[in-house]
């Protein structure tokens, strides 16, 4: 009950501290539109950046294309480095044995 009262007391005082004509100082009139501002801010902002699956492929080529196998092989899933594993080494082989 102290708290309540001192609280009230201090409410009083900053209401006596200004006359019942003047405005509300500028912080207290602007932070409910600050608040509204950072939550639209907020929910405007666009999602972490991800690439579109046509973006992936294209730099998939363009690393293979540019003999960087490693980072190809970063950017493919791994059914797809297996499949191509698979037809590499079957080229390969056919390859040998076509020039042999």
């Amino acid at each position: 009950m102290g708290l309540t009262v001192l609280a009230g007391d201090l409410r009083k005082e900053r209401q006596g501290a200004r006359s019942s004509g003047d405005p509300p100082p500028l912080l207290e009139r602007a932070m409910p539109l600050l608040f509204r501002l950072a939550l639209v801010a907020v929910s405007v902002l666009p999602a972490v950046p991800q690439s579109t699956p046509g973006e992936v492929v294209k730099a998939f080529y363009l690393a293979c294309n540019a003999g960087e196998y490693a980072r190809a092989e970063k950017l493919a899933t791994t059914e797809s480095v297996t499949f191509l594993k698979t037809t590499m080494s079957m080229a390969g082989s056919s390859r040998a044995t076509a020039t042999t």
